[in-house]
Order: C-alpha cells, then sequence, then structure tokens
C-alpha cells in the first residue's frame, strides 16, 4: 500500500470520528463517561484483587515448598526408623526362633523287675509350647482325644522305640511291658505319690507330662494310654468321680486273678499312674469297690 493510500485512511477514520462524536448528544455523552469511571473504578478493584491473590498464591507456593521439604525430610526419616526397626524385628524373630528351637534334654531312670532303666528324650521348647497354649479339654469323656493326638508322635515314639527295644532285650510278654510302662511313670520325679490325690480338671497333653516329669493322676494316665495306644495295646480309661481319680484299663486276653472291670462283653485290668510299686490288676482300696465311667481308646 502505498503512503499516499494510508494518509487518505487516516484521514477517513478521523472524518468519521468526527462524525460519529458530533451524533451524541451531551446527556448521552456524560452517561457513558459516568459508565466508563465506573468500568475504571471496577477495573481498578479487580486489579488491585488479582494482585492480592497473587501475592496469596505467591506466599502459599513458599509455603507448599516448605511444607513439602519438611515432608520430604520427615518420611526419609520415617524409612531409615522403620528399616531399622524391621531390622530390629527381625533380629529378635532370629532370636526367639533360636530360642523355640532349643530342645530342652530330659532323662528319666527307674528300675524294673532289678533291670535299671535311663531313657532320655530330647523336648522341643517350641512343641512343649504349642501344647501349653492349646485350650484345655475339661469333659473327661474326650481324654482320648488327648490320648490320640498325633502332633507330637515323633517324641512319643521315641519312648515307644525304648519300650520295644526293652521287651525284646529281656523278653517281656504283654502284661510285664504295660508294667514296665507303669513303673517308668509312676517313677517321674512330680507324679503324685499318693493314689487318692484327686485330678485337677487341668489335663496335660502327653509332652507336657513328659516335659514337667508328671504331674497328676489325669496327665499321667494320658501319658500311659498314649505310650500303650502306639503300642497297639485295647485300652480304656477309667473315670471315677467320687473321689475323683483318672486309670487306664488294658484288654489282655487270658489274663486271670487280675483286678479290673467289663467293658462291651471284655475285661479291662486296671493299671494305676501314680503312687508307687502299683502293678497292673490291683486297685488301690479306695476305688475297689466302685464302677468308674469307662471311655475306649481308639487304637
Amino acid at each position: 500500500m502505498s503512503k499516499n493510500k494510508v494518509l487518505l485512511l487516516f484521514v477517513a477514520i478521523i472524518v468519521l470520528s468526527v462524525s460519529v462524536v458530533g451524533c451524541v448528544s451531551q446527556k448521552e455523552y456524560d452517561t457513558l463517561e459516568k459508565e466508563n469511571e465506573t468500568l475504571q473504578a471496577n477495573l481498578t478493584s479487580a486489579q488491585r484483587e488479582y494482585e492480592f491473590l497473587q501475592s496469596q498464591m505467591t506466599s502459599l507456593q513458599k509455603e507448599w515448598e516448605v511444607a513439602k521439604t519438611a515432608l520430604e525430610v520427615e518420611t526419609a526419616r520415617q524409612s531409615t526408623v522403620i528399616s531399622e526397626a524391621q531390622k530390629n524385628i527381625a533380629e529378635l524373630q532370629a532370636k526367639l526362633d533360636a530360642a523355640l528351637n532349643t530342645e530342652i534334654k530330659q532323662s528319666y531312670a527307674f528300675s524294673f523287675q532289678s533291670k535299671s532303666f535311663v531313657w532320655e528324650l530330647s523336648i522341643p521348647l517350641k512343641t512343649y509350647l504349642y501344647y501349653k497354649e492349646k485350650a484345655r479339654i475339661t469333659d473327661t469323656s474326650k481324654y482320648t482325644t488327648m490320648v490320640t493326638d498325633s502332633y507330637a508322635d515323633s517324641l512319643l515314639n521315641i519312648l515307644v522305640t525304648q519300650v520295644k527295644d526293652a521287651a525284646l532285650r529281656y523278653n517281656y510278654n504283654k502284661t510285664d511291658t504295660a508294667n514296665l510302662i507303669g513303673t517308668f511313670i509312676q517313677s517321674l520325679i512330680r507324679a503324685n505319690n499318693e493314689t487318692n490325690t484327686p485330678y485337677d480338671n487341668y489335663p496335660r497333653y502327653p509332652v507336657e507330662t513328659l516335659f514337667d516329669q508328671g504331674v497328676d493322676c489325669e496327665d499321667t494316665s494320658i501319658l500311659a494310654a498314649a505310650l500303650l495306644q502306639r503300642l497297639e495295646y485295647n485300652q480304656v480309661i477309667f473315670v471315677f468321680n467320687e473321689p475323683k481319680h483318672v486309670a487306664v484299663g488294658i484288654y489282655v486276653p487270658a489274663v486271670y486273678g487280675l483286678d479290673g472291670w467289663e467293658y462291651q462283653a471284655k475285661r479291662y485290668i486296671y493299671l494305676e499312674t501314680t503312687g508307687e510299686n502299683w502293678s497292673l490288676g490291683h486297685i488301690p482300696s479306695v476305688y475297689l469297690t466302685l464302677q468308674p465311667e469307662i471311655y475306649p481308646v481308639a487304637k
């Protein structure tokens, strides 16, 4: 576009502007002027508000950056604390596992038919605590479930093997073998010395009794029955309610002159597990005339 054309266009715009202004009345002009002043005031107010909000945003941004930095520092610290705690827990767990895997060696010394026996059994603390934490069975009719509990079979079978070895070495028959077990259990250092001591309704599993080396008649009877059950004896549990007492009954065919009670057409011979020198078929006088409750033990 040439310079002359630009000049002509500029002159035309000026003329047009003057023409338009000339068409507006003074009143309308004054109104527009006031509206313009109002708009200018609103614009100034909006500008100030914008500047204030901008300042607030800048302040918040700084606060956020400070908080973010502090959070990152705290997160790193907490991560270190957690890492150290996890390490300590792992070390404690390793120590606990080592302690639980500790085996407590028990030694059982006793005499039977002029022979001296020393049986040994290493009981893992973990196994003992497993049974200590189990709920107690206070229903005497359910004691047989404690007899047949198989969790600690590997330990009980060590004693069963020693019983079998003794029976083989000394040519013991089934009656002798039952008496061997009875003598072993009566010899436990914490077994009751009195046959009339009542049970305490806190029955212990066989491993607990072996670990504690005996407690009362229900515990020693459960242990005796557990060993006899693994030797495939046909047996029952005798429970006397008054006075309270627990003992074992064993079915031994073609054995006469020994005391016991009938159960399902078979005579089960009485085996005392407390006191001293009580052999198969000999019943303490306090129970001799009583009728016990009888519960079979599954083979």
